[in-house]
């Protein structure tokens, strides 16, 4: 199973995206989300998602500095910058 985190400050995003993810009928589990990253960067280190969708401006860390935090705790993490297109 592949685990998911996804940061936006757009809720309709982070849902839009979900719904998605679960449609795709890959295994896929969103183990959590976030709507500042703040929130984003603490959980990010407590879950280690295999992978993170981010948005580049959220408020407290945008995710270009939450993009560098992951790769410096080394997560092994993958990153996608939202938005991207559905």
């Amino acid at each position: 199973m592949i685990k998911a985190y996804i940061a936006d400050d757009e809720v309709w995003v982070v849902l839009g995206l979900k719904k998605q993810l679960e449609r795709t009928g890959y295994p896929v589990e969103v183990v959590g989300t976030a709507n500042n990253g703040l929130t984003a960067r603490e959980e990010i280190i407590k879950l280690q998602p295999d992978v993170v969708f981010t948005d580049i401006r959220m408020p407290g860390v945008n995710g270009l500095e939450l993009l560098k935090e992951i790769w410096s705790l080394s997560s092994g993490s993958r990153v996608v910058k939202l938005p991207i297109s559905f």
